[in-house]
């Protein structure tokens, strides 16, 4: 099913809107980048030609602007899965075909050194968000061609990059298997060590709601996350920058566009 067959969001479900603002001015866009950290618009702004940084309610930040002489949103959306919920619904709403998230992530697999990259072409399920559209066995992946993108651009700026699954939590402290707090859970507990038995690179805490919603929606989507942390070679977490995923999410995005059929 193509991104036309899908129905719209009904525009009832957006009151009240948050980010129409990103439109004023007659300004549109099929692409987007998102990420949690509304600290992270105006540095990722500065890469992009006639920017125009805008705040929203509650702390959210968005900008406009051409990467490459593509109209690109970009757009906070706070942490955990409801905020990327209500980011994807109203830009989707404002024409968005395609979107990028770009995060900050812990590894969960050795040797994945904080600085490198993971792409995510899945995430299991963990939150809670996305149970309220689809079964728990409906899949969330990535669309191929963002995947491929990313992973391309990623090399070509010679980025090391990890592809893999990653697990999406509702929680980020008992939720990852982090102690004390899973002493009332034996899930909990044993979360940590189950995700790495079964080969999952990551813990975060929107990409899956993310891809569910994009697919059930029809917006194609990808993620691509900074490694800040490894939990099991258990190397610290740091500060890292996430400037260097999101020119590479822009490169993608542009490379992407450039193969749809239209």
């Amino acid at each position: 099913m193509t991104v036309d067959e899908h129905q719209a969001v009904p525009a009832a479900a957006l009151a009240p809107r948050f980010f129409t603002a990103l439109a004023e001015d007659g300004f549109t866009a099929a692409n987007a980048l998102v990420t949690g950290d509304p600290g992270r618009i105006e540095p990722v702004s500065e890469l992009l030609t006639d920017a125009r940084v805008k705040s929203f309610r509650r702390g959210f930040k968005g900008a406009t602007g051409h990467y490459r002489g593509l109209p690109v949103f970009l757009l906070s959306h706070g942490i955990g899965a409801p905020g990327i919920e209500r980011a994807l619904i109203e830009l989707k709403e404002l024409g968005v075909r395609s979107v990028i998230r770009v995060g900050t992530t812990g590894a969960l697999q050795e040797g994945i050194e904080p600085g490198t990259l993971i792409v995510n072409d899945a995430a299991v399920r963990l939150e809670g968000t996305s149970l309220n559209y689809a079964r728990p066995e409906f899949p969330a992946a990535a669309s191929w061609d963002m995947t491929a993108a990313l992973v391309e651009a990623a090399r070509a700026r010679q980025q090391t990059v990890h592809v893999g699954t990653g697990a999406t939590t509702s929680s980020f402290f008992a939720g990852q298997g982090r102690e004390p707090f899973t002493k009332w859970n034996a899930a909990a507990a044993g979360v940590l060590d189950e995700m790495h038995a079964l080969g999952v690179l990551n813990f975060e805490m929107e990409v899956a709601t993310l891809l569910t919603l994009a697919r059930i929606f029809g917006v194609r989507a990808g993620a691509i996350c900074t490694v800040v942390n490894n939990r099991v070679d258990k190397v610290p977490g740091w500060e890292f920058s996430t400037l260097d995923a999101a020119q590479v999410a822009l490169d993608a995005l542009v490379e992407a566009d450039s193969a749809v059929v239209r």
